[in-house]
């Protein structure tokens, strides 16, 4: 049992026509360019096989949420939308020991928002994948 806070950032560049869907609807034309700035703050449950002090490969599952902070610009407009996103994030990776007491993790996590809007107003859900290297105390 864990605890695990993150920050990934996703950014995105497009000329492609956005459809709004507005009352009443619109649609954007020329580069756009989206920014999204995710904090994940959950808590972890891991399942670790193999023996204390070795290579172990491990399972596990983080729930809590997501403080997604989103912009969208386009032109001379600049949209936002700052909030607060309930989620999970299942996740399979390995420790690899470097000493008694602390090792080194890698992962490979799915962060999935099930709750939210985008900076429009329509409801959404934030994916996407993560790949993460850190530091994992083992006593």
């Amino acid at each position: 049992v864990g605890f695990f806070a993150g920050w990934n950032l996703l950014y995105q560049e497009t000329k492609e026509v956005t459809q709004l869907e507005t009352d009443p609807p619109g649609a954007f034309y020329g580069t756009q360019k989206k920014l999204i700035n995710s904090f994940p703050i959950m808590v972890n449950i891991h399942y670790y096989f193999g023996q204390r002090h070795k290579v172990r490969p491990y399972v596990g599952l983080s729930a809590g949420g997501f403080l997604m902070l989103q912009y969208y610009e386009t032109g001379t407009f600049l949209f936002e939308n700052n909030e607060w996103q309930w989620g999970m994030a299942p996740e399979a990776g390995v420790i690899i020991p470097v000493d008694r007491d602390w090792g080194i993790i890698v992962n490979g996590k799915y962060n999935y928002a099930f709750t939210g809007e985008n900076v429009f107003g329509t409801d959404i859900n934030n994916a996407y994948w993560g790949i993460n290297i850190g530091f994992a105390w083992q006593p």
